[in-house]
């Protein structure tokens, strides 16, 4: 592909002034091509230093603008229209004017200064350009001057403009808005020790739609419900998960280092979990890995099949390996690959939902992961104005320390959140 890429370049610059040749020289296309050729080879370091400069300068152009243009957007929503949706509306029709209007004068900026520079070193390296008895006369343009045709222009002006926006508009406006899934990070892991009874248990009372909890596999193979592989900050001991047995493992106190009424908080055991939890809320869970590990992806699977788990949770991983074991011995689980950083098309992946970071969650890659019917869960949400920009961008699923404050604000959305919606879509690509 870079090959090609590379080719294709340099036949672009190989044929700089064929248009040249053509429209000033009245060549056709044959000769023309040969033409610019020639004219490139006479002087193939400044023709090629000047279009790569011309070319980087309308990318860094292009670049600056759209990093200012969503830097805009941004104060839009968050500063200045805040929860009005009034204020939201204007707001939109004035960026959707002045992204046109910025667009239409960039394009018509950058190809005058493209043409004028392939023009200027046209002429330089001995490329003909015909006299005329016009030469020097200026171009006048006639606007209207009766208020009706000032009416009539502005309208043209307008259905052109909107003929430009529509398929953004329509995308934004023709959305199906389905309530947020909640899903507890660790279970309600702000008002409790993480991943413990006590944290999985606020979550069910807060309503949240999953608990997400991360396993880990013990020394005997036993999954057990933990996070670190070390537990020094949980229970302040040196002992690593992989090095205890699962009984000895449930037997260790994680409570008391997130505040002492949570003393006798113990890790529990995956089984535990799924059996309080069927019936009363779902589980997201996530496969950890420590260098050790055997058969943690099978063992996770034969609890989903032996206790008919698989409409009730959903398994998710770092690591796409684990993700294909499960796979590869159960289709029918619903998997979910953790993308942090992504390097290549992580919609290759063979995943039915992705869950990801809050800086990846743009509107553009949660549009292509539902045209290609996957979910997006994002975490972690967790302030409120996040929490309603995400809900905005139209994700599947938030994963939050708050799960209470999440369904209090996904509870109380109306029509007009739907219109800040559909208007943060059109803008926030």
């Amino acid at each position: 592909l870079a090959l090609v890429m590379v080719v294709c370049y340099w036949l672009f610059v190989r044929w700089t002034f064929l248009l040249h040749a053509i429209l000033l020289e009245g060549m056709k296309l044959g000769p023309a091509m040969k033409r610019s050729a020639a004219l490139v080879a006479s002087d193939r370091r400044t023709v090629v230093r000047t279009v790569l400069g011309m070319h980087g300068a309308i990318l860094l152009v292009a670049a600056v603008e759209a990093l200012l243009f969503r830097g805009l957007i941004w104060l839009a929503f968050d500063v200045i229209a805040g929860d009005s949706v009034g204020i939201a509306v204007v707001c939109a029709a004035v960026l959707l004017i002045l992204s046109i209007v910025v667009g239409v004068v960039t394009a018509v900026l950058a190809a005058s200064a493209a043409t004028s520079m392939a023009t200027t070193l046209y002429v330089r390296l001995g490329g003909v350009v015909p006299t005329s008895d016009r030469a020097g006369e200026k171009l006048k343009v006639k606007l209207p001057q009766t208020a009706r045709g000032i009416v009539l222009m502005v309208c043209v002006l307008f259905l052109g403009a909107l003929l430009l926006a529509w398929p953004q508009i329509e995308q934004a406006f023709t959305f199906t808005f389905e309530p947020v899934g909640i899903t507890a990070h660790r279970g309600s892991s702000a008002a409790a020790p993480e991943n413990t009874w006590a944290a999985i248990k606020l979550a069910h009372e807060q309503r949240s739609d999953y608990c997400e909890i991360d396993v880990l596999e013990a020394k005997d193979g036993a999954v057990v419900v933990i996070h670190d592989i070390n537990l020094r900050r949980l229970a302040g001991r040196r002992d690593n998960v992989f090095d205890l047995t699962g009984d000895e493992l449930t037997q260790i106190d994680v409570g008391r280092w997130f505040d002492p009424k949570f003393e006798g908080e113990k890790i529990p055991l995956l089984r535990d979990v799924m059996v309080w939890c069927k019936g009363k809320m779902k589980l997201n869970i996530e496969i950890k890995i420590h260098g050790r590990d055997r058969d943690i992806p099978e063992t996770v699977v034969d609890l989903i099949q032996e206790l008919d788990y698989h409409d009730d949770c959903v398994v998710t991983s770092l690591d796409m390996a684990m993700l294909r074991r499960v796979r590869a011995k159960d289709p029918t689980i619903k998997i979910g690959a953790i993308v942090t950083a992504s390097i290549g098309n992580v919609h290759a992946l063979d995943v039915d939902f992705y869950s990801i970071e809050l800086g990846q969650a743009t509107v553009s890659f949660i549009r292509r992961s539902h045209a290609k019917g996957r979910e997006v869960h994002v975490w972690t949400a967790n302030a409120e104005r996040t929490i309603q920009r995400m809900i905005d961008r139209g994700v599947d699923n938030l994963i939050t320390d708050y799960p209470a404050r999440v369904y209090g604000m996904r509870e109380g959305r109306g029509p007009d959140d739907e219109l800040r919606s559909a208007l943060m879509k059109l803008f926030d690509r």
